[in-house]
């Protein structure tokens, strides 16, 4: 995934599917990668896909990612022998 910054001489990349979804600012001119910001779900319990999809404002101060939690179901078994 990558999105183009506000003054097109960089782009955000990242690789999605990660947790956390790490994203760096790729400098074109001169190649330079360098981080940029981390994003994770608040609650990552039972999570079943992450950050397939994400963008973000050319200004960089606002994003959205996609999550898919899967229902987990928890069953208590006693008395096994």
């Amino acid at each position: 995934m990558w999105q183009w910054s506000s003054d097109g001489r960089s782009l955000y990349v990242g690789q999605p599917g990660t947790v956390p979804l790490k994203i760096d600012r790729l400098d074109l001119a001169t190649g330079k990668r360098e981080p940029w910001r981390e994003i994770a779900p608040a609650d990552a319990s039972a999570l079943f896909a992450w950050g397939d999809y994400f963008a973000m404002t050319p200004d960089g101060r606002s994003y959205a990612y996609s999550s898919f939690n899967a229902p987990a179901d928890l069953y208590l078994v006693t008395g096994l022998r």
